[in-house]
């Protein structure tokens, strides 16, 4: 099972909130990340998402497939 929760770091020790349900003396497995390295990730995510808006070559890429789309009609299917 892969859970995912914000912790906070207190005194050494990785505190786990108790709505979680863990059971005192669970023991588990633990992926560190902190949270601005996240927050970074996420805003190089962001930057990338809708790059090519600005590529004028991505309307004629559309305009091909939806070209192609009303040309083709299918397959035949045989008579039964």
């Amino acid at each position: 099972m892969l859970v995912t929760a914000e912790c906070v770091i207190k005194n050494g020790s990785i505190k786990i909130p108790a709505s979680m349900g863990f059971p005192d003396g669970a023991k588990v497995i633990v992926s560190i990340e902190l949270n601005h390295e996240l927050e970074q990730r996420r805003n190089k995510i962001l930057a990338l998402a809708g790059a090519w808006a600005e590529d004028g070559s991505i309307t004629d890429i559309f305009s091909e497939i939806a070209e192609k789309r009303v040309v083709y009609s299918g397959r035949e299917m045989p008579s039964l």
